[in-house]
């Protein structure tokens, strides 16, 4: 016959760990920035998911004619969601892999503060944007000669901020 005992000293452990884990559950959370968090975000494509919903940074684009400019429209589609993507989402894994280039981008211009547009575009993180807008506006089937970017922080009370907007960049 198997009997379980529990000693006062297992449950005093247990109730300093629970207790424990409630403070730091429950304490103020601050950012971990560093290139070890990267690699970690890389390996963990749904990370966003576990973060807690403040801000976002939208990256809107548009393209330019020679007669016309149109209006800013995002620049990442959402990924339509089916059965298939429980198996296989190489979609939702490119959608998240641009966001995490996006959100890359504005890491790297908040490390140099304000940031003329000279500069940011040197930035390899600015040249994977620009590359990966022209690539998604050809993508949408849109004829353009020119394009141009911005991007805009959302904040959690609605209110948008520009954070950069590019000079119109030649095809």
């Amino acid at each position: 016959m198997y009997t379980c005992a529990v000693s006062l000293s297992d449950g005093l452990s247990l109730a300093l760990f629970l207790s424990l884990l409630a403070l730091v559950s429950l304490g103020q959370r601050r950012p971990v920035a560093g290139q070890s968090v990267a690699l970690l975000r890389a390996l963990l494509p749904s990370w966003r998911f576990f973060e807690a919903p403040e801000g976002y940074v939208l990256l809107l684009a548009r393209a330019v004619s020679s007669s016309t400019e149109e209006p800013f429209m995002p620049a990442l589609p959402v990924a339509a969601r089916g059965v298939s993507g429980w198996l296989f989402s190489a979609r939702g894994n490119l959608r998240t892999a641009c966001h995490d280039l996006v959100d890359a981008l504005v890491s790297d211009l908040a490390e140099r503060e304000a940031t003329p547009i000279q500069q940011a575009e040197q930035l390899v993180s600015y040249r994977l944007v620009q590359n990966m807008v022209q690539w998604q506006l050809r993508a949408a089937g849109r004829s353009f000669d020119a394009y141009q970017l911005k991007l805009v922080a959302v904040h959690s009370h609605g209110a948008e901020e520009e954070l950069l907007v590019s000079p119109v960049y030649p095809c």
